[in-house]
């Protein structure tokens, strides 16, 4: 549907760049033959997807149109897998990954790694195989594509029946049996089916194996899809096998040679052979030597010194390539160890400072607070000495004054007014304005009110009249 879409989108572009003036690339000769190959290989019929795919990849090339040549590239891989030819599914798999890496693209990237893990699953290496199937997982995880990761939790499902961990390969084609389902994909669920069929196999539960085919046989017949109904035929061949019904599973084991034969499937009729010589053996020893004659052939035409040679190169490729990630993942991992926890300890500090600042602030606060209240105690009773009278004889209010005195300048000290509020202070007692404070001290008038109200609020005094009898009366205080 998205080559139509860019094919007709594509119908309305100017033939010539105007910017350049160079003839623009004719997408949509290549797109419809893409279409079609596509088509070709749904419909199980995948010598036709890599003839078309072979057609137009040169053209792709010279376009440099990069999505549709992973498309290609892509398509012409899962063919070539399909028909056995493992080196060339291998070579066209592997440069789509290359191209999918490069664009970054995580939707891309698994699904290469998925059909990378599918030709090692077909050709016998689980574990590297896995190895891949779980890292196309990861990458597929946040796409939000419920199909894709269908897909690769089927593929896991095989690669885990393969390796005997039978638990498991349930577990993974139950869940993309489920992410099917709940999206309505019919014959994907079918597919889902027969990949839980398989693990149940393994598991020895023929009864649920059973039942899984039984639902997904008619989907593949009514859509035509004989490459998946060969694989159930096959695993029908199995189920009678294991019921020691040996004339039923050599029908099925034949039905599944020829369905494989018609599709061009060289790996599903090599598997199918093996297991119809188990078949034939105790009844027809020709035909079960005839089957496993043709076995032979097969595998030794999959599994071709050159294709072991390729799928081990590339292995070990991929492997170092994996341990680089992780090396470089790990580096950046101590790198931002290291950034937070020089963040932590920074913060840590400043909150420490912050704390300290606020509790100093706070003394601070409350010493003043405790002077002024003393400050405003000394200056009621300079008011009670004026008020009193006769009451109080003169060598009695002169050692009250002194006393008054003498705390007033033990006070001092502690009032913590700064040299400029010093400053300000002897000049608001020599009767200088605001203003000319200002101007004598080359600070601005609103500055010189601000240390003027500190004073005050220091002293425990009101008025300016106040603290030039205060400056008068103990110069010592304001001494810088």
């Amino acid at each position: 549907m998205l080559t139509l879409l860019l094919s007709l989108l594509l119908a309305f572009l100017p033939a010539v760049s105007e910017e350049t003036g160079v003839p623009a690339p004719d997408f949509s000769s290549y797109l419809t033959v893409l279409d079609q190959a596509f088509d070709a290989y749904e419909a199980s019929d995948a010598e036709s997807a890599v003839r078309l795919c072979e057609s137009i990849l040169p053209q792709i090339r010279a376009t440099r149109d990069e999505e549709n040549l992973c498309e290609c590239l892509s398509l012409l891989g899962a063919s070539y897998h399909r028909l056995g030819i493992f080196d060339l599914a291998l070579d066209a798999t592997q440069e789509c990954y290359q191209l999918d890496l490069k664009s970054g693209d995580a939707g891309r990237i698994s699904s290469s790694l998925n059909n990378l893990a599918g030709i090692y699953l077909a050709t016998g290496e689980y574990e590297t195989a896995e190895s891949m199937i779980l890292d196309a997982i990861e990458y597929e995880k946040d796409q939000e594509n419920s199909q894709a990761l269908a897909i690769r939790y089927g593929m896991a499902a095989d690669i885990y029946q393969k390796l005997g961990r039978y638990d498991l390969a349930v577990q993974y084609a139950t869940t993309a049996l489920n992410l099917d389902r709940e999206a309505g994909r019919t014959e994907k669920v079918a597919i889902r089916l027969s990949q839980l069929a398989e693990a149940y196999l393994g598991f020895g539960k023929l009864g649920e194996a059973e039942r899984c085919l039984n639902q997904a046989v008619p989907v593949f017949l009514s859509a035509g899809n004989d490459h998946s109904l060969a694989i159930c035929r096959q695993q029908q061949g199995m189920l009678a096998l294991k019921r020691n019904d040996r004339p039923a599973a050599i029908r099925y084991f034949r039905m599944a040679a020829d369905l494989a034969r018609k599709t061009g499937n060289r790996m599903v009729e090599r598997n199918v052979q093996r297991e119809l010589a188990e078949a034939l053996r105790p009844s027809d020893p020709t035909a079960a030597l005839a089957s496993m004659e043709r076995y032979m052939v097969l595998n030794d035409s999959i599994l071709k010194q050159e294709t072991t040679q390729r799928l081990s190169e590339f292995r070990i490729k991929y492997e170092l390539a994996e341990k680089d990630a992780e090396l470089t993942a790990e580096k950046e991992r101590l790198r931002t160890q290291k950034r937070m926890t020089f963040l932590f300890l920074a913060l840590t500090i400043l909150l420490l400072a912050i704390l300290v600042g606020t509790w100093y602030l706070h003394q601070l606060r409350l010493r003043n607070r405790q002077i002024q209240e003393k400050a405003v105690r000394l200056k009621g009773r300079m008011v009670e000495l004026g008020q009193v009278g006769d009451s109080m004889s003169q060598k009695e209010r002169k050692q009250e004054l002194e006393n008054i005195t003498k705390e007033m300048s033990d006070l001092m000290p502690d009032l913590h007014l700064t040299p400029r509020e010093i400053e300000v202070a002897k000049y608001s007692a020599e009767g200088l304005l605001s203003k000319e404070i200002g101007d004598k001290l080359g600070i601005s008038q609103r500055t010189v009110e601000t240390h003027k109200t500190n004073i005050f609020r220091k002293l425990g005094i009101n008025t300016t009249v106040e603290l030039v009898r205060l400056v008068s009366d103990h110069p010592e205080m304001f001494r810088s």
